[in-house]
This record gives structure tokens, sequence and C-alpha cells, in this order.
């Protein structure tokens, strides 16, 4: 379903035909085929995590959006070298990771990016891509980590202040209903504790897995794998050593509509869950958090339309 989507949206856009023409995106390989709904660049070999395909994928990548700036390089060695293992997505088209590095690379001093929040105007000067955070130790005594797209720090009314994004593209439109991954102590923690907080979700606690399954089968299924991963990051926000005086989780989406994908409304249905989760955390976290999870979804739509982006970015991603 998501890749249909984007496909159908991002068709429309000439620079999108282009490319394609050009040979520059391709249909991304699969399984000795190719996909009719997925789209890769042509980088000249298959994805690997050696020191000639990264050197390739960078190149490529800066040619087809026409990027100059030094400060690129930087930020997809960050980004391609985390633990989050990015190397092997930033090549397709659809990668949310993709689409943070493009947006939030050049993130500086002299290009600041400014942000609602809380009704107050923070402006970011710095980014960092797949930041760690320790969650606990998993069942061999082993540190595990959540690791989020992108961390902004910068000022807001005279105060120092971060705020870690976890990035979405065409993810939240996926037609899954549930779940699944490993138990762990925290997590057995955190997800009893979440149980009859969230409508439509039932979270079944195994001996060695946790599940999330939609209990209403009557409207489409949501995006449960993202609200994982939000409180995966809640739980490593707790072990966090940022310093800043303000510190903030929060989300930014590729928004689809209003033209496509009616009458479901992904986005929506999303944000509605998103918010749930928020009161959730809050209801039940009987001690203060020195960070906040922000209950608006931000948007790439409307938090870069005024932002100074690289040309080509701007326009192959309709921002």
């Amino acid at each position: 379903m998501a890749n249909i989507i984007y496909t159908n949206h991002f068709e429309k856009i000439d620079l999108f035909q282009r490319l394609k023409k050009e040979g520059r995106i391709v249909n991304t390989p699969f399984r000795n085929k190719v996909s009719e709904n997925s789209f890769c660049f042509e980088v000249g070999m298959k994805p690997s995590k050696t020191e000639e395909y990264k050197e390739r994928l960078l190149q490529t990548i800066k040619d087809v959006f026409g990027i100059t700036n030094s400060s690129f390089d930087e930020k997809f060695n960050q980004a391609i070298n985390g633990a989050g293992q990015e190397w092997n997505e930033l090549n397709v088209f659809h990668s949310s990771s993709l689409l943070t590095l493009l947006c939030f690379y050049n993130v500086s001093k002299d290009n600041p990016l400014s942000v609602e929040i809380e009704g107050k105007t923070c402006k970011f000067t710095t980014s960092e891509f797949e930041v760690s955070n320790i969650i606990g130790k998993n069942i061999r005594g082993r540190n595990y980590s959540s690791h989020i797209d992108v961390k902004l720090t910068g000022t807001c009314e005279g105060k120092s202040v971060s705020l870690y994004l976890e990035s979405k593209f065409s993810e939240y439109v996926n037609q899954r209903g549930n779940t699944s991954f490993s138990y762990t102590d925290d997590y057995n923690s955190i997800y009893s504790k979440l149980q009859g907080k969230i409508e439509d979700l039932d979270i079944n606690i195994g001996s060695d897995k946790i599940t999330l399954v939609q209990t209403n089968n009557k409207r489409p299924a949501r995006y449960w794998q993202g609200i994982k991963q939000m409180i995966s990051h809640y739980q490593g926000m707790k072990n966090c050593k940022d310093e800043s005086k303000l510190i903030y989780l929060g989300e930014i989406l590729y928004d689809f509509r209003p033209d496509i994908y009616k009458p479901n409304d992904f986005f929506g249905d999303y944000e509605d869950i998103h918010k749930q989760l928020v009161d959730a955390l809050e209801e039940i976290d009987s001690q203060p958090q020195t960070f906040k999870v922000g209950k608006n979804i931000l948007t790439y739509q409307g938090l870069f339309i005024n932002y100074s982006l690289d040309e080509r970015v701007r326009e192959l991603y309709d921002l």
C-alpha cells in the first residue's frame, strides 16, 4: 500500500520522471526481479558495507540532488555508519532516513531551522543523525539501544534546547494491524503498564515476545510499529546524557494529504494514536522526566515550507 501511494504521488512530479528517463532512478531489485512500485537510485553496484559502495552511494546522492555543500559528506557518514544500518536504506527513494538526511543535514548557524514548540519559537543550529540511547539489557546481558533519526540542538528563549525526531516517509500508510518484538524486562515493565490505555490496541506479553494487535477490524489497519518505536525512544531518552535545559522527543511525517488515500486518513489515524500514547505515558510514569514528548506531529511540508533546502530536494519531494 505504501509503495503504491508514494508512487502515484511522485509520478506527477516532472523531476521524478526526468530522473527515471535518465536511468538515475530505477525500479528496486527484489528477489531476482524488480518492484513495480518501489524505486532506488542507480549506484552501479549492489548495496554492501564496503567503503567502495558507501562512496559510490554518497556521490550518487550528491549528483542526483545537486548537492555541493561540504557538510553533507560528514552528515552522510553519520547516517550510514550508525547502528541503524542505514547503508542498506539510503539508496531507496522512499527511505525516511534519506529524506531526514536531505532535509536536516544543512541545519547550521548560517542556515538555522525554526520550530514552534509549546508556543515558543526554537532556533536550531546543529543536526546529528542516528543518535543512540541505551534502553537496557537483553536476555544475553548486552546493552540494546534505540536509534533516533535526527537530533537538533539550538536555543529557545535564551535556553539551550535539543529536539529528538523520529521520521516517517510512507511507513505509516502500511496496512499492518500488528507487530511483534523480543521480550525484555524493560519492555515488560512499560508495556504491562500501557495495557488498556490505547484504543483498539491489545498488548500481549509472552515469555519470549510481545505482540501489539489491533482489536477493531472494522477500521483500516494502523501502524503499530511506529508506536513501538516511539516507546523504545521514550525508554532510551530516560538514559540520555543530554545536558540541554530543554529536551523534547517528537515525530515528523511526510504528509500525503489531501489528494490521496481517501477515504482513509492514515495521517489522522496515526496522529490520533500518537496523542493517545503521549497521554498514556504521562499517566503511567510516576517520576518526572528531564524531557517532554510532543503531542503534535510535525510535517515535512509544514516545517520546511520557508527553509533553505537544496533546490532539487524541494522539487523532488514536493516541499
